[in-house]
Protein backbone atom coordinates (compact mmCIF):
# COMPACT_ATOMS: atom_id res chain seq x y z
CA UNK A 1 0.00 0.00 0.00
CA UNK A 2 0.88 3.42 -0.68
CA UNK A 3 1.95 6.16 1.80
CA UNK A 4 -0.83 7.95 2.47
CA UNK A 5 -1.28 11.53 2.00
CA UNK A 6 -2.97 12.48 4.12
CA UNK A 7 -1.67 14.36 7.50
CA UNK A 8 -1.71 12.01 11.22
CA UNK A 9 -3.24 14.98 12.02
CA UNK A 10 -6.37 14.84 9.77
CA UNK A 11 -9.41 12.29 9.22
CA UNK A 12 -8.11 9.06 9.14
CA UNK A 13 -10.66 6.34 8.05
CA UNK A 14 -11.54 3.94 10.97
CA UNK A 15 -10.07 0.94 9.13
CA UNK A 16 -8.01 1.37 6.31
CA UNK A 17 -7.78 -2.60 5.45
CA UNK A 18 -11.38 -2.04 4.06
CA UNK A 19 -11.10 -3.79 0.66
CA UNK A 20 -13.05 -1.52 -2.06
CA UNK A 21 -13.80 -3.33 -5.51
CA UNK A 22 -16.77 -1.77 -6.87
CA UNK A 23 -20.00 0.73 -6.74
CA UNK A 24 -22.96 1.91 -8.32
CA UNK A 25 -21.76 5.39 -7.27
CA UNK A 26 -18.95 7.29 -9.46
CA UNK A 27 -15.70 6.14 -7.69
CA UNK A 28 -12.64 9.07 -7.44
CA UNK A 29 -9.59 7.48 -7.25
CA UNK A 30 -6.07 9.71 -6.08
CA UNK A 31 -3.01 8.91 -6.27
CA UNK A 32 -0.60 11.10 -4.92
CA UNK A 33 2.24 8.99 -5.07
CA UNK A 34 3.67 9.64 -1.80
CA UNK A 35 3.21 13.74 -1.68
CA UNK A 36 1.38 15.57 1.22
CA UNK A 37 -1.59 17.09 0.24
CA UNK A 38 -2.05 20.57 1.86
CA UNK A 39 -4.09 23.61 2.40
CA UNK A 40 -2.43 26.35 0.15
CA UNK A 41 -0.20 24.88 -2.08
CA UNK A 42 -2.49 22.65 -5.01
CA UNK A 43 0.21 19.16 -5.56
CA UNK A 44 0.08 17.35 -9.12
CA UNK A 45 -1.87 14.03 -8.61
CA UNK A 46 -3.31 11.83 -10.65
CA UNK A 47 -7.22 11.17 -10.79
CA UNK A 48 -9.58 8.70 -11.74
CA UNK A 49 -13.52 9.35 -11.98
CA UNK A 50 -15.28 6.34 -13.19
CA UNK A 51 -18.96 6.70 -13.55
CA UNK A 52 -21.83 5.20 -14.77
CA UNK A 53 -24.88 6.65 -16.96
CA UNK A 54 -27.34 7.29 -14.15
CA UNK A 55 -24.70 10.09 -12.64
CA UNK A 56 -24.67 13.75 -13.84
CA UNK A 57 -20.59 13.68 -14.55
CA UNK A 58 -18.60 12.03 -16.89
CA UNK A 59 -15.72 9.89 -16.69
CA UNK A 60 -11.84 11.55 -16.56
CA UNK A 61 -8.69 10.11 -16.08
CA UNK A 62 -5.28 12.28 -16.07
CA UNK A 63 -3.60 14.76 -14.43
CA UNK A 64 -4.73 17.26 -11.92
CA UNK A 65 -3.82 19.32 -9.06
CA UNK A 66 -5.72 18.99 -5.32
CA UNK A 67 -5.76 20.79 -2.22
CA UNK A 68 -7.70 21.03 1.01
CA UNK A 69 -10.69 22.90 0.93
CA UNK A 70 -12.75 25.37 3.35
CA UNK A 71 -11.95 27.25 5.70
CA UNK A 72 -14.50 26.63 8.18
CA UNK A 73 -15.38 22.82 7.90
CA UNK A 74 -11.10 22.17 7.42
CA UNK A 75 -10.85 23.42 11.45
CA UNK A 76 -14.05 22.42 12.98
CA UNK A 77 -14.24 19.16 11.00
CA UNK A 78 -12.27 16.04 10.87
CA UNK A 79 -12.97 14.57 7.34
CA UNK A 80 -11.91 16.91 5.50
CA UNK A 81 -13.13 18.20 1.71
CA UNK A 82 -10.64 18.66 -1.52
CA UNK A 83 -10.61 20.99 -4.40
CA UNK A 84 -9.54 19.39 -7.62
CA UNK A 85 -8.87 21.43 -11.26
CA UNK A 86 -8.20 18.59 -14.12
CA UNK A 87 -5.93 19.13 -16.79
CA UNK A 88 -8.74 20.29 -18.83
CA UNK A 89 -9.32 22.81 -16.29
CA UNK A 90 -12.77 21.50 -15.30
CA UNK A 91 -12.81 22.48 -11.35
CA UNK A 92 -14.55 19.37 -9.02
CA UNK A 93 -15.14 19.58 -4.73
CA UNK A 94 -14.97 16.80 -3.12
CA UNK A 95 -16.88 17.63 0.14
CA UNK A 96 -16.52 15.44 3.54
CA UNK A 97 -20.10 15.62 4.78
CA UNK A 98 -18.58 14.84 8.46
CA UNK A 99 -21.63 17.28 10.04
CA UNK A 100 -24.13 15.63 7.96
CA UNK A 101 -24.93 12.31 9.44
CA UNK A 102 -27.78 11.33 6.82
CA UNK A 103 -25.63 12.37 3.75
CA UNK A 104 -28.47 13.49 2.18
CA UNK A 105 -28.92 17.48 2.90
CA UNK A 106 -26.65 19.20 0.54
CA UNK A 107 -27.56 16.70 -2.14
CA UNK A 108 -31.64 16.91 -1.85
CA UNK A 109 -31.08 20.91 -1.54
CA UNK A 110 -29.57 20.65 -5.00
CA UNK A 111 -32.19 18.36 -6.47
CA UNK A 112 -35.09 20.75 -4.68
CA UNK A 113 -33.17 23.93 -6.64
CA UNK A 114 -32.67 22.33 -9.69
CA UNK A 115 -35.92 23.32 -11.50
CA UNK A 116 -35.51 27.04 -10.23
CA UNK A 117 -31.94 27.56 -10.65
CA UNK A 118 -31.07 25.69 -14.07
CA UNK A 119 -27.40 26.20 -13.79
CA UNK A 120 -26.60 24.81 -10.38
CA UNK A 121 -23.70 22.75 -10.54
CA UNK A 122 -23.97 19.06 -10.86
CA UNK A 123 -23.62 17.29 -7.54
CA UNK A 124 -23.33 13.87 -6.76
CA UNK A 125 -22.70 10.91 -4.14
CA UNK A 126 -19.42 9.46 -4.85
CA UNK A 127 -16.76 6.77 -3.05
CA UNK A 128 -13.16 7.96 -2.66
CA UNK A 129 -10.11 6.05 -2.65
CA UNK A 130 -6.97 7.93 -1.61
CA UNK A 131 -3.58 6.06 -2.15
CA UNK A 132 -5.29 2.78 -2.27
CA UNK A 133 -6.84 3.61 0.94
CA UNK A 134 -10.78 3.76 0.95
CA UNK A 135 -11.91 7.02 2.28
CA UNK A 136 -15.78 6.87 2.02
CA UNK A 137 -18.33 8.55 0.52
CA UNK A 138 -18.02 12.06 -0.13
CA UNK A 139 -19.98 14.64 -2.30
CA UNK A 140 -19.08 15.07 -5.60
CA UNK A 141 -19.61 19.12 -6.86
CA UNK A 142 -18.77 20.71 -9.82
CA UNK A 143 -17.42 24.01 -8.86
CA UNK A 144 -19.61 26.83 -9.70
CA UNK A 145 -16.37 28.31 -11.68
CA UNK A 146 -16.69 25.28 -14.17
CA UNK A 147 -20.78 25.71 -15.12
CA UNK A 148 -21.36 28.12 -17.76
Amino acid sequence: MAACAQGSDNYQPVNPDVAFHSSTLPVVTIATDGQTIDRQSPVTVHVSIQTNASTAFTSSDGSATILYWGREAFTHQAKKSFQIVTSDGTEYLLLGLYSDRSFLRSQLTNTLARPFMPKLPACGHCEVVLDGVYYGLYLLVESPKSVS
